[in-house]
């Protein structure tokens, strides 16, 4: 035996390879901890064959170490730098996980390559895991370097006398850490790349759907097109990172409403009580709003779809006579390639709060966080319409504003605006204080208009851009998870003189797919086609619409998709393969999952999450809308 492991030496374990085990095994003890402290399964944290890919965590990290080493042979310091990367990459990995209690998302990291040198993508992330794990990670550095030049830390590996088996046991070994869902960090991470690229979570059968269905399976013509009855305004106003569960909220010490303007004009309109985003963040939230087509659970199709076919709200509505206008509170539009998708989609104007609109003094003073502050933003959206409307050949507007100050981090807001929680460091208490501020800017708007003539004669939509989690299940971004904190987002229509009676619809899921097929039947257009694929919401609905299914995907940590058919909300998690079943009436925190007592349920919601899959294929393939 001894004379074998002389020759052939097919997996040895170097002081850099004991070094990763030992910072491995602290990660995977916080993540025990958390097993035990929550109650949860070893495999909803693990992964389903986490007894298989545990070990293999280990083994992937010295296989890699080695390989490297007898790749290198003689070229030591070859050898050494490729190492001491890896190292500080799988470290920097592990503290990520640590500190966030997840593992950072290849995916993500593949959908915001071109924006990750931004400034906002930058500050982004330094507040999410602070300066001190950069320091730790020179540390690191400057210790290898130390090992290694008076221990040999990087490169003590002993040669063996055949190297081929060696390098065969350690291809095996990675190959396998990177083809299983691996718990290593730079091994997961590297099966996440092989996962998205590949499109592994693509069900074969799709494909035969796909060729069974129409080429253009989302156009409809109905029996009797007809141009607007009327041509009121029509406003939507994409209150960022808007979560439901802070309407009709209260602070908890003070009893004060956090939503005191959109509480009282829940009255006055059209309000879904179900109503969800269909996936997160605001280009994806566009999509769904403007084209009442599923957003992406793959690349935004804002950044990385810029040929796909599609006729939105902003160009159907120019088509008959309306001015489609967007405003955002941001200085730029370049995340996500905003800017060109929005324009792409109609808008006759793009409109940001650069030099334009504001002068050096105002944003100097009042542009912090993402943009320029609520109010301010909707004083000048005012201004730059009242010169719109003062044409002799006016259009109705349609119009689109996103106001930007309530944006994550949240902690930018100057101390004056912050009337809730004045000075707080608490996350979940600057949320409510951003809240407070950007629901009060509503009254801003709305006066404007009221003032103006124009609210009488006009539509407004108020509605998130997507939802924001604020530590309802521990999580605080919107990366993570599929509880329902990440989806329900408010809805309320506003039309005043009968064109929306009040009324509050509390049995039915309705999604941002739903607004453009409700704003066209508002004004009674029938367009000869279109591709929307949501319902019209209105204010006394068939009952058959209960049981209505909504479909919403997570496109980050490990890809959620979800179906939400009231009472019950089925998950599925495409990387564990995991199925997960709640009563969201009942158990609105989604603690108690019915997934194994309900096979037959789990079995017809995975069904309709074919509606995704299909969707996805539709946009790969540019059969969304017809050419010309």
């Amino acid at each position: 035996m001894r004379a074998f492991w002389r020759t052939y030496r097919p997996l040895q374990l170097t002081p850099l390879t004991w070094t990763l085990f030992a910072v491995q095994t602290i990660v995977f003890g916080t993540e025990l901890g958390r097993v035990l402290r929550d109650g949860t399964s070893a495999a909803d944290t693990f992964g389903a064959l986490w007894p298989l890919t545990v070990p293999l965590t280990y083994l992937g990290m010295a296989a890699g170490i080695q390989l490297t080493l007898l790749v290198c042979g003689r070229l030591r310091r070859l050898g050494a730098v490729i190492n001491a990367t890896l190292a500080v990459i799988t470290v920097g990995l592990m503290i990520y996980r640590m500190m966030m209690g997840r593992s950072i998302d290849y995916v993500v990291i593949a959908d915001n390559v071109r924006d990750v040198v931004k400034p906002h993508a930058i500050g982004a992330v330094v507040s999410r895991v602070g300066v001190l794990p950069w320091i730790g990670l020179a540390v690191l550095v400057a210790g290898l370097v130390l090992l290694e030049r008076h221990y040999s830390w990087l490169t003590d590996l002993e040669r063996p006398q055949k190297r081929a088996p060696a390098v065969a046991v350690s291809v095996v070994l990675l190959a396998l850490a990177v083809t299983l869902p691996s718990r290593g960090e730079l091994s997961g991470l590297l099966h996440e790349a092989v996962r998205y690229h590949l499109d592994l979570d693509m069900p074969a059968a799709m494909r035969a759907e796909l060729d069974k269905a129409a080429k253009y399976p989302y156009v409809r013509e109905p029996r009797r097109p007809a141009p607007p009855r009327e041509r009121p305004h029509i406003f939507i106003v994409l209150f960022e990172s808007f979560n439901a569960r802070f309407v009709e909220r209260t602070t908890k010490k003070t009893k004060r409403p956090i939503t005191p303007v959109f509480n009282k004009l829940i009255a006055r309109g059209l309000y879904v009580d179900r109503f969800y985003g269909n996936s997160i963040q605001s280009t994806r939230g566009m999509v769904a709003t403007l084209c009442s087509v599923l957003p992406s659970y793959r690349a935004k199709i804002s950044a990385k779809h810029a040929d796909l076919r599609l006729d939105c709200l902003p160009k159907l509505l120019a088509r008959h006579g309306y001015q489609s206008l967007f405003y955002s509170g941001m200085v730029s539009l370049e995340l996500d390639d905003a800017e060109h998708f929005l324009g792409r989609i109609g808008f006759a104007e793009v409109n940001k709060m650069d030099s334009r609109f504001i002068s050096k003094a105002e944003h100097a003073e009042h542009v912090w966080g993402w943009g320029l502050a609520d109010r301010l933003f909707f004083d000048k959206v005012l201004a730059d319409l009242d010169k719109k409307l003062a044409k002799k050949d006016a259009r109705p507007l349609f119009t689109v504003l996103a106001p930007t100050s309530n944006h994550i981090p949240f902690n930018e807001m100057p101390k004056a605006l912050q009337k809730l929680h004045p000075g707080t460091k608490d996350s979940l208490l600057r949320y409510e204080n951003s809240m407070h501020y950007a629901d009060g800017a509503l009254e801003v708007l709305l006066g404007g208009l009221k003032k103006r003539g124009l609210l009488q004669k006009s539509l407004v939509v108020i509605v998130g851009d997507h939802s924001m989690p604020r530590g309802e299940h521990d999580i605080w971004y919107n990366e993570l998870g599929a509880y329902e904190e990440l989806f329900r987002t408010p809805f309320l229509l506003l039309g005043e003189g009968g064109r929306v009676r009040p009324a509050r619809i509390r049995d039915i899921a309705y999604s941002q797919l739903d607004i453009a097929p409700t704003l066209l039947d508002r004004i009674g257009l029938r367009p000869k086609r279109t591709h929307y694929t949501g319902l019209p919401i209105r204010e006394h609905p068939r009952e058959a619409l209960k049981q209505r299914a909504v479909l919403m995907s997570q496109p980050y940590d490990g890809t959620y998709l979800v179906s939400v058919r009231l009472p019950l909300k089925y998950v599925r998690h495409l990387r564990n393969r995991r199925d997960y079943l709640y009563d969201i009436v009942k158990d609105p925190d989604e603690k108690n999952d019915l997934a194994k007592s309900q096979p037959a349920t789990v079995a017809e919601m995975r069904r309709l999450l074919g509606a995704l899959h299909l969707n996805q294929l539709l946009i790969k393939e540019n059969r969304i809308w017809p050419p010309n």
